[in-house]
């Protein structure tokens, strides 16, 4: 079976994703996760830093960041480029 094919692939999902480097520099609201793949953004935690709600889209990400993401498997993977 194909993985574009498999429900467990379709289904919402939360995860801990390091920041890609096409996503380093950008903001939160330039990457418009939730229009592009209606994923949410639930965290953010900076290297050497607490973890932290985010509440300021223009929040920019930098390299070693990590977001708590809630959205489908499908989207997580294709946009943080975990599947093709």
């Amino acid at each position: 079976q194909a993985a574009a094919d498999d429900p467990e692939i379709a289904r919402a999902a939360q995860f801990i994703m390091i920041v890609p480097p096409d996503m380093v520099g950008k903001s939160l609201r330039q990457l418009d996760l939730r229009n592009r793949g209606n994923i949410n953004v639930l965290l953010i935690q900076k290297p050497g830093e607490e973890t932290e709600n985010i509440w300021d889209p223009d929040t920019e990400l930098e390299t070693g960041d990590m977001l708590t993401v809630f959205g489908s498997k499908r989207a997580i993977l294709e946009i943080f480029h975990l599947q093709k």
